[in-house]
């Protein structure tokens, strides 16, 4: 079995400097909430708290 001959390639050209990408900007804070008492995750009552 004779081996495969590698097909013949063209060099590829060297890619072109990509641009340095602009600084991504600051995330915006988020807004706090309004008068609001601090909900424990996954209770998802508004204003009416179950104890």
């Amino acid at each position: 079995m004779e081996p495969e001959p590698e097909p013949e390639v063209e060099p590829e050209p060297e890619p072109e400097p990509e641009p340095e990408p602009e600084p991504e900007p600051e995330p915006e804070p988020e807004p706090e909430p309004e008068a609001e008492p601090d909900f424990q995750e996954g209770d998802e009552s508004e204003g009416c708290e179950n104890t």
